[in-house]
């Protein structure tokens, strides 16, 4: 939980340069070399390194939600995921940071969001099942000390989940059942961040630990690099459903 990398700052800023500019013909191509980027700092940075690292996470599941579940799945990262929140909720002597695994569970509703049907894939012990991973995110959500500026995001992507595994056709593996069950509070915990969401506001996942003025500097959010990343998030269903309507999805089903 202590390694930096270094320059892993640096690493994930330009990747996440390269997947918007080279879109899915940059992700095909180097599909393998992401997916070893992140098999070796998913679950094994320090929080600020795990800060920057999701960048490359929220910008691949984004941008090409298929070619991201692929990666997660040949390369262990749903797993590592769910492992993370497991040690975190049953307060494991290893277990890692609050911040980290908010980060983790903001990956894991991406993923979820585009496939639910991926609820069957996910590995989930007898002691956690959706219904404790529910549970921890909304103890997080319940947080009053929770001030990352990717609160918003997450509440959002976690009631676009939970809309979408209601949807479904079939109830994958109870899934449906068990979103049923933690509705009330779900509903309570969620209705306070619909008010502060703003209409014309993109959202999109932002560092939230910076680093040292001395360490390496690469200049990023400007110019083109931010016009991508704002018709990147522009196009994101995230940006593109209110949480309202979210809410009032999750009550019709």
């Amino acid at each position: 939980l202590n390694m930096d990398f270094e320059h892993l700052r640096a690493i994930s800023l330009i990747t996440e340069m390269l997947i918007l500019r080279g879109g899915n013909e940059f992700l095909g191509r180097e599909s393998k070399t992401l997916g070893g980027i992140l098999e070796l700092t998913v679950g094994k940075v320090s929080p600020r390194g795990a800060s920057f690292v999701h960048l490359i996470i929220e910008t691949l599941l984004r941008e090409n939600p298929q070619l991201g579940l692929q990666i997660f799945t040949e390369h262990g990262i749903l797993t590592t995921l769910v492992q993370s929140c497991e040690a975190n909720y049953n307060n494991a002597k290893d277990r890692e940071p609050d911040t980290v695994v908010q980060y983790h569970l903001c990956a894991l509703s991406r993923v979820i969001m585009s496939f639910p049907g991926c609820l069957s894939q996910i590995h989930f012990s007898s002691k956690f099942t959706l219904d404790q991973l529910l549970e921890l995110y909304l103890r997080f959500l319940q947080d009053p000390e929770w001030n990352s500026p990717n609160r918003i995001l997450a509440t959002k992507l976690f009631l676009l989940s939970l809309s979408t595994i209601v949807t479904l056709s079939g109830d994958v593996n109870g899934s449906r059942k068990r979103v049923m069950y933690h509705l009330d509070s779900i509903i309570s915990v969620t209705n306070r961040f619909a008010s502060q969401e703003s209409p014309n506001a993109l959202l999109y996942c932002v560092p939230s630990i910076e680093f040292e003025v001395e360490e390496e500097d690469v200049s990023v959010g400007h110019g083109s690099l931010q016009i991508r990343l704002n018709n990147s998030a522009s196009q994101d269903v995230l940006n593109q459903t209110k949480m309202s309507q979210c809410m009032e999805q999750l009550l019709v089903n």
